[in-house]
Protein backbone atom coordinates (compact mmCIF):
# COMPACT_ATOMS: atom_id res chain seq x y z
CA UNK A 1 0.00 0.00 0.00
CA UNK A 2 1.48 3.74 -0.89
CA UNK A 3 0.77 5.89 1.95
CA UNK A 4 -0.23 9.55 0.96
CA UNK A 5 0.53 12.72 3.28
CA UNK A 6 3.35 14.30 2.04
CA UNK A 7 6.54 14.32 3.62
CA UNK A 8 7.53 12.91 6.83
CA UNK A 9 9.73 15.30 8.18
CA UNK A 10 13.50 14.07 8.28
CA UNK A 11 14.38 16.60 5.97
CA UNK A 12 13.14 19.77 7.60
CA UNK A 13 15.04 18.40 10.70
CA UNK A 14 17.84 17.98 8.71
CA UNK A 15 18.11 21.14 7.58
CA UNK A 16 16.76 22.78 10.94
CA UNK A 17 13.15 23.91 10.26
CA UNK A 18 12.09 21.77 13.69
CA UNK A 19 8.81 23.37 13.91
CA UNK A 20 8.13 22.02 10.04
CA UNK A 21 9.81 19.02 10.78
CA UNK A 22 6.97 18.30 13.64
CA UNK A 23 4.16 19.50 12.04
CA UNK A 24 5.01 17.56 9.11
CA UNK A 25 5.31 14.18 11.43
CA UNK A 26 1.98 15.18 12.88
CA UNK A 27 0.11 14.65 9.41
CA UNK A 28 2.04 12.09 8.34
CA UNK A 29 0.97 10.17 11.71
CA UNK A 30 -2.80 11.24 10.65
CA UNK A 31 -2.45 9.79 7.11
CA UNK A 32 -1.25 6.63 9.08
CA UNK A 33 -4.22 6.68 10.74
CA UNK A 34 -6.50 7.12 8.38
CA UNK A 35 -5.22 4.54 6.16
CA UNK A 36 -5.73 1.95 8.75
CA UNK A 37 -1.84 1.03 9.07
CA UNK A 38 -1.11 -1.31 11.24
CA UNK A 39 2.80 -2.39 10.14
CA UNK A 40 4.68 0.39 8.33
CA UNK A 41 7.89 -1.36 6.22
CA UNK A 42 10.40 1.00 5.71
CA UNK A 43 13.78 0.56 3.63
CA UNK A 44 15.16 3.73 3.67
CA UNK A 45 17.52 4.15 6.88
CA UNK A 46 16.65 7.92 7.11
CA UNK A 47 12.45 7.74 7.28
CA UNK A 48 13.22 4.50 9.64
CA UNK A 49 15.00 6.97 12.27
CA UNK A 50 13.00 9.85 11.77
CA UNK A 51 9.94 7.37 12.76
CA UNK A 52 11.59 5.63 15.49
CA UNK A 53 13.33 8.59 17.32
CA UNK A 54 12.41 11.59 15.73
CA UNK A 55 8.52 11.66 15.94
CA UNK A 56 9.17 10.22 19.75
CA UNK A 57 11.53 13.16 20.30
CA UNK A 58 8.63 15.57 19.20
CA UNK A 59 6.51 13.38 20.81
CA UNK A 60 4.59 12.08 18.41
CA UNK A 61 3.17 9.07 18.36
CA UNK A 62 2.55 6.35 15.63
CA UNK A 63 -1.08 4.30 15.06
CA UNK A 64 1.69 1.44 14.18
CA UNK A 65 4.61 -0.78 14.50
CA UNK A 66 7.71 0.59 12.28
CA UNK A 67 9.99 -1.92 11.21
CA UNK A 68 12.90 -1.43 9.07
CA UNK A 69 12.68 -3.63 6.09
CA UNK A 70 15.71 -6.12 6.77
CA UNK A 71 13.61 -6.65 10.15
CA UNK A 72 10.51 -7.78 8.07
CA UNK A 73 12.70 -9.77 6.04
CA UNK A 74 13.98 -11.68 8.80
CA UNK A 75 10.56 -12.05 10.22
CA UNK A 76 9.02 -13.31 7.05
CA UNK A 77 11.75 -16.13 7.45
CA UNK A 78 11.79 -16.77 3.61
CA UNK A 79 13.52 -19.86 2.06
CA UNK A 80 17.04 -19.00 0.53
CA UNK A 81 17.95 -21.03 -2.43
CA UNK A 82 21.25 -19.58 -2.84
CA UNK A 83 24.13 -17.73 -0.93
CA UNK A 84 25.23 -14.49 -2.34
CA UNK A 85 29.07 -15.59 -1.64
CA UNK A 86 31.68 -12.58 -0.35
CA UNK A 87 30.08 -9.47 0.30
CA UNK A 88 31.29 -5.86 1.74
CA UNK A 89 28.75 -4.64 4.42
CA UNK A 90 28.78 -0.77 4.00
CA UNK A 91 27.23 -0.24 7.90
CA UNK A 92 24.75 2.56 7.35
CA UNK A 93 24.55 5.80 9.64
CA UNK A 94 21.27 6.22 10.80
CA UNK A 95 20.78 2.22 11.61
CA UNK A 96 24.34 1.54 13.31
CA UNK A 97 25.34 4.99 14.75
CA UNK A 98 21.63 6.07 16.19
CA UNK A 99 18.97 3.26 16.22
CA UNK A 100 21.65 0.22 16.86
CA UNK A 101 19.76 -2.10 14.58
CA UNK A 102 21.81 -5.31 14.21
CA UNK A 103 18.51 -6.47 12.05
CA UNK A 104 21.02 -5.68 8.82
CA UNK A 105 24.06 -7.94 10.14
CA UNK A 106 21.62 -10.74 11.19
CA UNK A 107 19.97 -10.56 7.13
CA UNK A 108 23.24 -10.96 6.11
CA UNK A 109 23.90 -14.08 8.28
CA UNK A 110 20.77 -15.77 7.27
CA UNK A 111 21.84 -15.33 3.76
CA UNK A 112 24.68 -16.85 4.46
CA UNK A 113 26.92 -14.41 3.35
CA UNK A 114 31.00 -14.53 3.33
CA UNK A 115 30.91 -11.03 5.06
CA UNK A 116 34.34 -9.21 4.23
CA UNK A 117 35.53 -5.95 5.87
CA UNK A 118 35.72 -2.79 3.99
CA UNK A 119 38.32 0.59 4.56
CA UNK A 120 40.65 1.00 7.56
CA UNK A 121 38.16 1.12 10.46
CA UNK A 122 34.67 0.79 11.61
CA UNK A 123 34.59 4.53 12.45
CA UNK A 124 35.23 5.64 9.14
CA UNK A 125 31.43 6.11 7.17
CA UNK A 126 31.35 5.20 3.30
CA UNK A 127 27.76 6.24 3.17
CA UNK A 128 28.80 9.44 0.68
CA UNK A 129 26.79 11.35 2.86
CA UNK A 130 23.80 9.33 3.35
CA UNK A 131 23.69 10.74 6.69
CA UNK A 132 22.82 14.67 5.24
CA UNK A 133 19.86 13.19 3.89
CA UNK A 134 19.70 15.63 1.36
CA UNK A 135 23.81 16.15 0.27
CA UNK A 136 23.62 15.15 -3.05
CA UNK A 137 20.92 17.55 -4.05
CA UNK A 138 23.00 20.26 -2.18
CA UNK A 139 26.64 19.47 -3.26
CA UNK A 140 26.30 16.82 -5.93
CA UNK A 141 30.34 17.28 -6.67
CA UNK A 142 30.91 15.75 -2.79
CA UNK A 143 28.73 13.28 -2.99
CA UNK A 144 30.95 12.49 -6.09
CA UNK A 145 34.15 13.05 -4.37
CA UNK A 146 33.36 10.93 -0.91
CA UNK A 147 32.47 7.92 -3.72
CA UNK A 148 35.30 8.04 -5.36
CA UNK A 149 36.86 8.21 -1.74
CA UNK A 150 35.60 4.60 -1.61
CA UNK A 151 36.20 3.35 -5.00
CA UNK A 152 39.70 3.97 -3.76
CA UNK A 153 39.19 1.76 -0.66
CA UNK A 154 38.21 -1.03 -2.86
CA UNK A 155 39.90 -4.17 -3.62
CA UNK A 156 38.28 -4.88 -6.74
CA UNK A 157 35.72 -2.02 -8.07
CA UNK A 158 34.21 -4.06 -11.20
CA UNK A 159 33.67 -7.16 -8.62
CA UNK A 160 33.55 -6.55 -5.58
CA UNK A 161 29.24 -6.77 -3.89
CA UNK A 162 29.25 -4.26 -1.38
CA UNK A 163 25.54 -4.33 0.45
CA UNK A 164 24.22 -1.26 1.60
CA UNK A 165 21.76 0.06 3.77
CA UNK A 166 19.99 2.72 1.08
CA UNK A 167 19.19 3.75 -2.33
CA UNK A 168 21.06 6.57 -1.81
CA UNK A 169 24.34 5.10 -1.49
CA UNK A 170 23.84 2.59 -3.50
CA UNK A 171 23.58 5.26 -6.45
CA UNK A 172 26.63 7.06 -5.35
CA UNK A 173 28.89 4.06 -5.27
CA UNK A 174 27.27 2.73 -8.56
CA UNK A 175 27.97 6.15 -10.16
CA UNK A 176 31.79 5.85 -8.99
CA UNK A 177 32.10 2.67 -10.83
CA UNK A 178 31.06 0.23 -8.15
CA UNK A 179 28.59 -2.88 -7.33
CA UNK A 180 26.25 -2.14 -4.84
CA UNK A 181 23.62 -3.65 -3.86
CA UNK A 182 20.65 -2.67 -1.06
CA UNK A 183 20.01 -5.51 1.30
CA UNK A 184 16.72 -6.19 0.04
CA UNK A 185 18.02 -6.59 -2.99
CA UNK A 186 20.74 -9.15 -2.12
CA UNK A 187 18.48 -10.98 -0.08
CA UNK A 188 16.05 -11.04 -3.62
CA UNK A 189 18.85 -12.26 -5.45
CA UNK A 190 18.79 -15.25 -2.84
CA UNK A 191 15.46 -16.62 -3.09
Amino acid sequence: MWIAGGPIGKVFKVLGYLPEAKAAAEKFAVSLKEAGVKTLVVSNPAAYDALVRDYADFGVKLPCKVLHVTQWILGAKPKFAKKPGAVYPIADDFLRNYDNLDAPEKLLKALGAECKPFGTNDEETYNCGEGAVVLDKLHPELVADLARYVAARADDPKKDTLAVGSVYTKRALVKAGLKAVTFEELAASCL
